[in-house]
């Protein structure tokens, strides 16, 4: 194990994906490190470098909900004695586990690493990723009116997006008070993020969660092979695999490039590389370095 490694928080995809095979002398993808989030084996996360605007929720599980029967008002196709469940401690599902019990008015500004809670729709851009990694023209469908949500420790938070002052006084005609617009809360032009992609964010792993990964897959070979019929990568080998996992993340660059191109033809080669750098598939490469990387 490297001791460069011991200095680092978290480390990129790639250079996860290159410590797990280095560690195991077996190569892992950017593919496998997808689905291995995906069945529960490897927590990703997202390191916001110029922060990002969230809510604090309160999570309650299904099963610890509490209802009130109410009978519905004016519904004459409900029987007589009729009646339905209202939750009285939870506020709307989020997932098949979890409800959200309360969120704050208050938004927040994170920034730093904080971990997927992948009980949203962040479950569905990592489905999508995994899709693009195997290329798969699949088109994930993430739900509709589902949310972000990132988690550190035990705080959970919803991640927003806000309104431009322009766009909020336009939705409420103009507001204006005594003839002068009023200052407004970022709690008034805060919504909810729909995708993960809508924010500025590098997927990332914690280093601690490298290790603990490496350690349960050197468990399962353990178990599984005998010491003696162990194998090692050849640096030729590795020097392969390593030029095929940069071919991949150029070819995925270029599919998104000229997806950009179809939609804005009249856009510039660095606009474009500047939108594909705002993805995560640009994996924390600079909008130079896609651009280099790019035939428009």
């Amino acid at each position: 194990m490297s001791k460069l490694f011991k200095l680092k928080e978290w480390l990129t995809l790639d250079e996860t994906a290159n410590r797990i095979s280095n560690e195991l002398g077996r190569p892992v993808t950017l593919a496998d490190l997808y689905q291995f989030s995906l069945g529960g084996h490897l927590k990703l996360s997202v390191n916001f470098v110029n922060s990002a605007k969230a809510k604090k929720v309160t999570l309650i599980k299904k099963e610890d909900i509490k209802y009130r029967k109410v009978s519905p008002q004016n519904r004459p196709s409900m029987p007589e004695g009729a009646y339905v469940n209202v939750p009285i401690n939870a506020k709307y599902p989020i997932s098949k586990e979890y409800w959200v019990e309360s969120i704050e008015k208050k938004v927040e500004s994170l920034s730093g690493v904080w971990d997927l809670s992948m009980i949203g729709t962040e479950k569905f851009s990592i489905k999508q990723l995994y899709q693009q990694e195997i290329s798969s023209d699949i088109e994930v469908k993430v739900p509709e009116a589902m949310s972000v949500y990132v988690k550190r420790a035990e705080e959970t938070y919803q991640l927003q997006l806000l309104l431009t002052m322009d766009q909020y006084r336009d939705q409420h005609n103009n507001l204006t008070v005594n003839g002068l617009k009023p200052r407004i809360l970022d709690s008034a032009l805060a919504y909810p993020a729909s995708r993960l992609d809508e924010l500025d964010h590098v997927l990332v792993v914690k280093e601690k969660e490298v290790i603990r990964l490496i350690q349960s897959l050197g468990d399962s070979q353990q178990e599984t092979k005998p010491p003696a019929q162990k194998t090692y990568t050849k640096n030729s080998d590795k020097q392969r695999y390593n030029k095929r996992i940069t071919q991949d993340r150029y070819a995925a660059w270029q599919k998104q490039a000229n997806k950009f191109k179809k939609l804005h033809p009249n856009k510039p080669k660095t606009w474009i590389a500047e939108q594909v750098a705002k993805l995560p598939i640009a994996e924390g490469k600079s909008a130079d370095t896609i651009r280099k990387n790019i035939k428009i």
